[in-house]
């Protein structure tokens, strides 16, 4: 099944990078720039839209937790076609990972509980489910892209995946077939308020053992398994494939925050010296807007007045960009004053 995009999806709207309004009529100081270096090449990149998505439910079992460990299991589900492939890892299988999926590694083989699986390699589990999603695209003209779906998947999945495409240099390939991640961990908690208000939990366990009465959840921590299980979870609370299309991030997008992250830390660690003298809060929302001390510095010596107010207060998006409290303007003022 392929689902088109809507013409109201919020991922079509989603502009990529800050835009900022224009300011027209204020002083020099606007000649700095507003987006602190965020003009990265691969932040101006115009990616075509996909004329048509295919949906397919994704899932990986690793080692662990950690940035260093490994995905031994990869599974993806369209509602029609299955895919599973082991694969041995490199490094060692963490107590909590092998309890909670079963999986072990004995003389350099993989066992589900005292199974023997049979096993690709890493590279080898990769270009698999690569051809996998290749296969589920059709063979017709138009533009169709891959949008997987999975639970907690932009905060863990997600970056597995990318970690091992890296490590073989397929990651370019991966980004051709695959549009972006649909996080239903994060339309369950829309669409469920009243569930953080219980201080219920929004796991797929917890919501299968609720929404999916007759489901045996035994098997659940195999990734073939959760995703088919995710699926039935997905239509017994009428998710339609529209709003899994809006609620998707695209890989795009996903490296663009990364990129922003990186330099709102970098602006944050050039504010230290602030530290102190004014609230944490107040630098961590300068960093975000792409101020650093260098443009404070700047501001201050295009206009000695007025700079650092009109940087600090000016309207972005119709939003006042730090703040307009000209007892935080003054203060921040005179530590540049007294810097320079």
């Amino acid at each position: 099944m392929k689902a088109k995009r809507s013409s109201k999806s919020s991922s079509s709207q989603r502009k990529e990078g800050i835009t900022y309004e224009s300011n027209i009529g204020l002083s020099g100081v606007l000649d700095i720039p507003l987006d602190c270096s965020t003009a990265s090449s691969s932040m101006n990149i115009q990616v075509q839209e996909p004329d048509n998505f295919k949906l397919v439910y994704f899932d990986v079992e690793t080692t662990g937790l950690s940035n260093s460990d490994q995905i031994c299991q990869i599974a993806a589900y369209d509602g029609v076609h299955e895919f599973s492939v082991y694969s041995v890892p490199t490094v060692a299988m963490k107590s909590k990972a092998s309890a909670k999926t079963g999986l072990t590694v004995k003389r350099g083989e993989l066992y589900l509980h005292s199974k023997k699986l049979d096993t690709v390699s890493r590279k080898k589990m990769l270009e698999d489910f690569l051809c996998f999603l290749e296969s589920l695209k059709g063979t017709d003209e138009s533009n169709t892209k891959i949008i997987l779906i999975g639970h907690n998947v932009l905060r863990f999945d997600a970056k597995k995946i990318k970690q091992l495409a890296e490590e073989f240099n397929l990651y370019d390939n991966f980004c051709n077939i695959v549009y972006g991640y649909t996080d239903t961990l994060n339309i369950f908690k829309k669409l469920l308020p009243e569930r953080k208000k219980k201080k219920l939990s929004y796991s797929e366990e917890a919501m299968v053992k609720e929404y999916l009465l007759f489901q045996n959840t035994d098997k659940l921590h195999d990734a073939l398994e959760d995703i088919i299980v995710l699926k039935k979870l997905v239509e017994v609370l009428e998710i339609s494939d529209k709003l899994i299309i809006e609620n998707c991030d695209s890989i795009s997008s996903i490296r663009e925050k990364h990129i922003n992250k990186i330099i709102t830390l970098k602006n944050k660690n050039s504010l230290l010296c602030l530290k102190g003298k004014i609230s944490p809060n107040f630098i961590s929302k300068m960093a975000k807007e792409g101020i650093d001390l260098e443009k404070l510095k700047e501001a201050y010596k295009k206009d000695q007045k007025d700079g650092i107010k009109i940087l600090l207060s000016m309207s972005v998006n119709n939003k006042v960009r730090v703040t307009s409290s000209q007892k935080c303007i003054d203060i921040v003022q005179e530590i540049i004053k007294k810097m320079l």
